[in-house]
């Protein structure tokens, strides 16, 4: 996001002269319904490999290994706890205080009161006689 949004700023120019764009991965999540998800969170800073310190590159003369060969520790989590920690992360990167407001509103009117698709079924119903 920053860089394209910089990239088109500045100009392809500027853009070319840039560092090139580099994916961090932080995980994955999927809600898979009835309260149950499957995360796959990545935690803290990539971990370097055992080839990457310098005393075993001076004792076998390796090359340090690129970047994009140094992982991370993952947590996985699935069900109830991976619902859990999905609706968390939802709730935290939601930008302002309304959308907050809103969505806790939402998830606390659904959660006890259900959702009412037949509402939503009787005007289409009536959205389709309409057009006839």
């Amino acid at each position: 996001g920053k860089w394209l949004g910089r990239a088109l700023r500045d100009g392809v120019a500027a853009a070319a002269e840039s560092a090139p764009f580099s994916y961090d991965d932080k995980g994955k999540m999927a809600y898979v319904g009835k309260h149950a998800a499957v995360v796959e969170a990545k935690l803290g800073p990539p971990r370097s490999k055992v080839q990457d310190h310098f005393w075993w590159r001076s004792l076998h003369g390796a090359a340090p290994a690129s970047s994009d060969e140094t992982t991370r520790a993952a947590a996985e989590l699935t069900g109830a706890s991976g619902f859990a920690f999905w609706r968390g992360t939802y709730f935290s990167k939601l930008m302002s205080p309304t959308n907050r407001v809103a969505v806790g509103v939402d998830w606390f009117r659904a959660e006890y009161f259900g959702r009412d698709v037949t509402v939503h079924q009787a005007q289409m119903k009536r959205r389709e006689t309409t057009r006839e």
